[in-house]
């Protein structure tokens, strides 16, 4: 992992070099398309919230940026804790309560500082982290995102010990249809290089899962009935309904998989 590291740093370095030139480009033009883009609201409803009918129960805890703020959507139930509660309490017979501690714009470095104060005492059974977005546009350099993340994880892990956590998937940055070829392009590398920064991570906690697969909107086209990239995005950057139940259902996934919640 030490070479691999070494060999992201250098030819992040190397590609901030290269692409010097273009930086006030790419940065005038990233102001433009921000000054576009709607400026919609995080949902109120159902920052807490609860799935199913159990005497059996399960809390998690959702943490991060506006994919978890939910961004795009009016209701938590409609997003990635309402798909984490659907899912889970159908398939274990179980009440699946959520809280969502997130805010749009936040980068790692943010969470740790902004959020991470504000979290509670209570028992979780999951925790989700849902990051990557902002540092990808503020091009946080790669060792800088993974001594963030390292540090973010590690203190959920040492508040939270016995709790499973499940970093979330990259959002697909070299997709975003409101972007043009340049910028996805450019982004969607860096995305990239910040994915493969933190891959070891469950090697170096206990009981923590990492979405590292980039997620491949074609093959998201191919499984769904619409065709239309446009379908996957509420204002081009952040995500749909959809979106969110897709994210959510991949979490799912290896919540059954790895028998999380027994």
């Amino acid at each position: 992992m030490k070479l691999k590291l070494a060999f992201i740093y250098s030819f992040f370095i190397l590609r901030i070099i290269v692409c010097l030139p273009l930086i006030p480009i790419i940065y005038l033009w990233g102001k433009a398309i921000k000054a576009s883009v709607p400026d919609l609201p995080e949902p109120t409803k159902n920052i807490k919230g609860t799935s199913g009918i159990s005497n059996n129960s399960k809390n998690v805890l959702l943490i991060g940026e506006s994919s978890i703020s939910g961004v795009g959507i009016e209701d938590h139930a409609e997003g990635i804790p309402g798909e984490i509660g659907r899912v889970l309490s159908a398939y274990n017979s179980t009440t699946i309560s959520w809280k969502v501690v997130a805010k749009s714009g936040y980068k790692a470095v943010d969470v740790i500082n902004q959020l991470m104060p504000k979290l509670d005492n209570e028992t979780y059974d999951l925790i989700v982290v849902g990051l990557g977005g902002n540092d990808t546009f503020q091009v946080t350099p790669p060792w800088v995102w993974r001594k963030d993340m390292y540090f973010l994880i590690d203190l959920l892990k040492v508040k939270y010990p016995d709790t499973h956590l499940i970093i979330s998937a990259m959002p697909p940055v070299a997709d975003f249809p409101v972007f043009p070829g340049l910028l996805q392009s450019f982004m969607g590398g860096h995305t990239n290089m910040l994915r493969h920064t933190i891959m070891d991570f469950p090697l170096l906690f206990n009981k923590v899962d990492y979405m590292s697969d980039k997620v491949k909107m074609n093959e998201w086209l191919g499984d769904e009935t619409s065709n239309n990239m446009d379908d996957f995005f509420s204002d081009g950057v952040h995500p749909s309904a959809l979106t969110y139940q897709l994210i959510g259902r991949g979490i799912t996934n290896i919540v059954i998989e790895k028998k999380i919640f027994g």
